[in-house]
């Protein structure tokens, strides 16, 4: 195999390792910020279903064939949804977090 360099577009080792840096940082960047996006809204999903569930008494049962037994069942189902989201978004932070830590680790 015949690999040819062209001189006008070669770079130092130097050149090489500091873009590679460089690229690394700005993904660790790029990861931080995703990181602290996906915290937030999982911050803000769990204070969303907290929010609903202050409405409601602590135990209070679905009153059927009462006039708010749609209402009581639609605030269950979006504090089930926000909390969803919630565990959904933990993971993705951590993972993050963790990606962005290696980055900035690297060499």
């Amino acid at each position: 195999m015949h690999i040819t360099v062209r001189e006008d577009i070669a770079r130092s080792f130097g050149e090489a390792e500091t873009d590679r840096e460089q690229r690394a940082a700005g993904r660790a960047d790029r990861f931080s910020d995703r990181a602290d996006r996906a915290a937030d809204a999982s911050e803000a999903a769990l204070a969303e279903a907290r929010r609903i569930g202050s409405a409601i008494l602590f135990g209070q049962p679905i009153l059927v064939g009462h006039h708010s037994e749609k209402r009581h069942r639609a605030a269950l189902d979006r504090i089930d949804s926000n909390m969803r989201t919630r565990v959904r978004a933990r993971p993705t932070d951590t993972q993050l977090k963790r990606n962005c830590g290696s980055l900035e680790g690297a060499p």
